[in-house]
């Protein structure tokens, strides 16, 4: 069945959704069955839209899966699966569009606050090591506190950046081991003990936000600065083209499942069988496909517009900086393979058009 037999020769197909591996090594099929994941692999835009958008598919997430796997391994998942039971992504129909109404209501009434907090601490992250113009982490001491303070706002409770491996928002990955899901399990948790005294029956909606929010919106505000500031290495930062709109996903694949035999590029996808659709390639028109980072169809993402507004505040902010930021050092997490995330952006600020070392 399987369609590459040069897979191996990318690191292994756990290593795909690493765009720059992935790109470096320019030798897979637009679709193909991975052995080592037991999914579909689905690049080509073209494709990964007709399937996001196909009545012939489900989303892969679902409380029956997480009930199979505690009855399968004898594990106690309560919170995973209570999680999982108040997330959009795991249902269909009626009950995925009251879960994602009641989300998008909570965002709405939220989001002014949000960013009004996003911004404020980002300047005040920023302002001490751009002044004394030394090295400093710009996720841990920026980005990160930035995001966890407008999360809290939206969610309704205290949010916390995870630094370690495995976050609590990684219950998604479908290949995680046993002893992980447990240390999962146990986050999730975690986040409801503070969620439940303050939210009551509004505990799930709020804990099922910050698992599906929090890492994804990191990750992709992190990928993205990372990439603007490697490509003007040097440059003064109120001379850099910023991109206006998001160019990088920290979130690079959704996952679905067939729920009848279909054909996609003249291949069989049987009833059952698992999908996973990458949402940051390149077709070979060449056209790349960040309109889909945010999924399409019924289950697109609802933090779409806060996400551009957070970018767009972050744009502004340094715009307005006169300093140069070298990237030192890039830590992602690990291990993930749910996520591109880099936990630890190491940069300089520096005079501008100066040579660092």
């Amino acid at each position: 069945m399987s369609l590459n037999p040069k897979s191996a020769d990318v690191g292994g197909d756990r290593r795909l959704h690493t765009l720059r591996e992935r790109w470096s090594h320019k030798d897979y099929r637009s679709i193909f069955w991975s052995e080592e994941l037991q999914t579909w692999m689905v690049f080509e835009p073209k494709l990964v839209c007709s399937i996001l958008t196909s009545k012939d598919c489900r989303v892969g997430l679902s409380v029956a899966t997480i009930n199979l796997m505690e009855t399968r391994f004898n594990l106690d998942l309560c919170s995973v699966r209570r999680a999982t039971a108040a997330m959009p992504v795991a249902h269909e129909g009626e009950t995925h569009a009251n879960i994602r109404r009641a989300m998008a209501m909570r965002l709405r009434a939220n989001t002014d606050a949000a960013l009004a907090i996003f911004t404020r601490c980002l300047e005040a992250g920023l302002d001490e090591p751009v002044r004394s113009r030394r090295a400093f982490d710009f996720n841990k001491l920026v980005l990160a506190p930035a995001t966890a303070s407008m999360m809290s706002v939206i969610c309704g409770f205290d949010v916390e950046p995870a630094d370690t491996a495995p976050a609590a928002s990684q219950m998604l990955d479908r290949s995680l081991g046993l002893q992980r899901r447990k240390i999962i399990n146990d986050r999730i948790r975690e986040l409801y003990d503070r969620a439940e005294p303050v939210g009551g029956d509004q505990a799930d909606l709020m804990v099922a936000m910050a698992i599906l929010g929090f890492d994804t919106l990191q990750a992709t505000l992190s990928e993205n600065i990372l990439s603007v500031l490697r490509r003007n290495e040097g440059q003064r930062l109120d001379r850099v083209n910023w991109p206006d709109e998001i160019k990088e996903t920290g979130a690079p694949f959704i996952e679905r499942t067939a729920i009848t035999s279909m054909i996609v590029a003249g291949i069989e996808i049987r009833s059952g069988d698992n999908i996973r659709l990458f949402l940051d390639d390149i077709g070979p028109d060449g056209r790349e496909s960040s309109d889909l980072f945010f999924g399409k169809g019924p289950h697109s993402c609802i933090g779409r517009s806060l996400s551009q507004n957070v970018w767009d505040s972050i744009v502004a902010l340094l715009r307005r900086q006169t300093c140069g930021l070298t990237v030192e050092q890039a830590i992602y997490r690990s291990p993930d393979f749910m996520f591109r995330f880099t936990h630890s952006i190491i940069v300089r600020a520096h005079d501008a058009d100066e040579s660092v070392s």
